[in-house]
């Protein structure tokens, strides 16, 4: 059987990555899917479409970030997955504060 390359890892054989850009890979399609479905909601006129898009990715980022990101001080149960890498913490983190930003700014 012939070998493809996988689409979270272009490498192959030792040069391969590991577990990390797997996961990587299926946040950051989580995220882009979520942002699609976040479209849904600013199909409706005027400034509340936009802010029900804003208050749906920041409920949707929160829950990524209390569910798999890294827990303050306190490691919880162990057989939890948790993501601690900084890409995730500052991808997550970026996304729900701008979101943030943008749904404050509808009611200022």
């Amino acid at each position: 059987s012939k070998r493809r390359q996988l689409p979270w890892d272009p490498n192959m054989g030792e040069e391969a990555g590991d577990l990390d850009s797997f996961v990587r890979f299926l946040v950051m399609r989580l995220v882009n899917s979520l942002k699609g479905k976040a479209l849904n909601y600013t199909k409706h006129s005027g400034d509340l479409g936009q802010a029900r898009s804003s208050m749906f990715m920041m409920n949707n980022t929160f829950y990524l970030r209390d569910e798999l990101g890294p827990r303050a001080g306190n490691r919880g149960d162990p057989t939890e997955y948790r993501i601690e890498s900084s890409w995730f913490v500052d991808k997550v983190n970026k996304l729900f504060e701008s979101e943030k930003n943008k749904y404050l700014g509808h009611w200022e």
